[in-house]
């Protein structure tokens, strides 16, 4: 018994040797899309082999091999035609530098990952690797200022002066005759925007882009839609809103009086390469259409006014009829640089049930019990015309100074 009791012991560290690689992340983020560090830093972490057993104590990885390939199918066949590390010895698993072939604007790149683990003090460890891990993958963004071929668009005014009404809605319909490889597309919508693709919305970030000082920077966001996109009719809609970007209110940061104050507008790009290596792009310019929709004022912190009476259901699909439209106008742009979004985005991460309900001559008081940054949904129904008013804050000061009043209007 004392025999077999002294086998499995020193058995039980050799079994554990095994490393999984998981969580492959470029520069911090995870499959990140247009991004435009040349030279890009790759990361992973390492778990046990099959993900059930615990650590053991001293496990480490002694060497690594990353391969980087233009495509899925070469990335599968183990042949890394951007970049092949072979076999590197180092613990290193954080800020591994890309140091493949250079990168050119909108180059797709799949990657992966195998280690070679070793566990402290154990004899002639370490020659076992790891498999390959799960693949991941990264796109390069629009690296040049003069592979931008869209133009700054936005909706004519009827007032000259800088206001929060009427947020501007635009759209493009466009035809497409060949079978797609890869479409990405890029949008910079200032102050916010929210993009939509035949009546979809396009990704699941709200608030984009992040807020930069836009007299010297703003940011781009990339999205991979290749499977959205179908043959024939397309349309693109973009709802715009004020944001930082065009904040009409005092506040200590004295935003309303900012050097990049403007308008809201937009700048977008998208680059299809079909299956027979030909190219097309759809960018924003004088042939968009425009119009004013239920958004009637917005400003952040503040609130906005919603009138559903002034909805224009379908208005993202290529099938609606837009002849009321007017046509956009060509706006000035920024004056700093535009460069990739490289952040995690800000995304609707849960939804809150109300914790108490009260009421009071009509008035309803909702508790979340907790403090939140997001947005209230309510169902009603009633005649057209009836506005409904709310106001959003801390218990305290909901009922005396709201900090945020919104009006929907059904």
């Amino acid at each position: 018994m004392k025999i077999k009791l002294l086998l499995a012991v020193l058995c039980f560290p050799l079994m554990a040797f095994g490393l999984e690689v998981s969580n492959l992340k470029c520069e911090y983020l995870e499959n990140p899309q247009g991004i435009d560090v040349l030279q890009p830093r790759l990361s992973w972490r390492m778990k046990p082999e099959g993900g059930n057993l615990k650590p053991e104590k001293g496990q480490k990885q002694t060497a690594y091999q990353v391969i980087v390939a233009s495509s899925e199918n070469l990335l599968a066949t183990g042949k890394g035609d951007l970049w092949d590390s072979g076999k590197v010895k180092s613990n290193q698993s954080v800020h591994v530098v890309y140091d493949g072939k250079e990168l050119s604007s909108r180059t797709e790149c799949y990657w992966k990952v195998r280690v070679w683990p070793a566990l402290s003090g154990v004899e002639g460890d370490g020659r076992k690797k790891s498999a390959w891990s799960d693949p991941a993958n990264w796109t390069m963004g629009l690296l040049d200022e003069d592979q931008w071929k869209a133009k700054w668009i936005s909706i004519k005014r009827e007032e000259q002066h800088l206001n929060c009404k009427n947020s501007p809605m635009l759209r493009k319909t466009f035809k497409l005759e060949k079978k797609i490889r890869t479409a990405q597309i890029s949008i910079c919508g200032l102050g916010y925007y929210e993009m939509y693709l035949n009546g979809a919305k396009v990704g699941d970030h709200v608030l984009d882009p992040t807020w930069t000082s836009y007299h010297k920077s703003a940011h781009y966001v990339t999205y991979d839609i290749s499977k959205e996109l179908k043959k024939g009719g397309n349309a693109l809609g973009v709802q715009l809103a004020n944001g930082v970007y065009n904040q009409g209110f005092w506040d200590a940061w004295k935003f309303h009086n900012a050097p990049w104050k403007a308008f809201p507008q937009m700048l977008l790009q998208l680059d299809v390469v079909y299956d027979d290596g030909s190219k097309e792009s759809i960018v924003s310019d004088e042939s968009w259409k425009a119009s004013t929709g239920p958004i009637t004022w917005d400003m952040l912190r503040m609130g906005v006014m919603y009138d559903a009476r002034r909805e224009q259901p379908g208005w993202a699909t290529a099938g609606f009829d837009d002849s009321k439209w007017t046509p956009a106008i060509i706006r000035e742009g920024i004056k700093g640089k535009l460069s990739a979004q490289m952040s995690e985005p800000i995304k609707v991460m849960k939804t809150l049930e109300a914790k108490n309900i009260t009421e009071n001559n009509g008035v309803y008081t909702v508790d979340f019990g907790q403090n939140i940054a997001g947005w209230t949904r309510i169902k009603a129904k009633g005649e057209a015309g009836t506005a409904i008013t709310l106001d959003h804050g801390r218990h305290s000061l909901v009922k005396g100074k709201p900090l945020q009043t919104s009006i929907y209007t059904l």
